[in-house]
């Protein structure tokens, strides 16, 4: 484990926000849930695949999920 500083605001969102949008094009983009358990499932469904990703999923996450940060001075 590493720890990184991540300054509280930065244009390039922080990894997690990556993660969720990976989710929210994955699960919740373009679909209804009838019942919130299924919605649950879907949700709880991808997070559980994300121990053995597919491909497509790890390509996705690897090209995302980086540490390019912009910097920007306040001068």
């Amino acid at each position: 484990m590493e720890l990184r500083f991540l300054p509280p605001y930065s244009l390039n969102p922080h990894p997690i926000e990556r993660l969720w949008k990976c989710m929210n094009e994955k699960v919740l983009s373009n679909k209804y849930y009838e019942k919130f358990s299924a919605f649950k499932h879907a949700v709880m469904g991808f997070l559980e695949s994300l121990s053995s990703p597919s491909t497509e999923i790890l390509h996705q996450l690897k090209k995302r999920i980086t540490n390019r940060f912009h910097l920007y001075s306040s001068v």
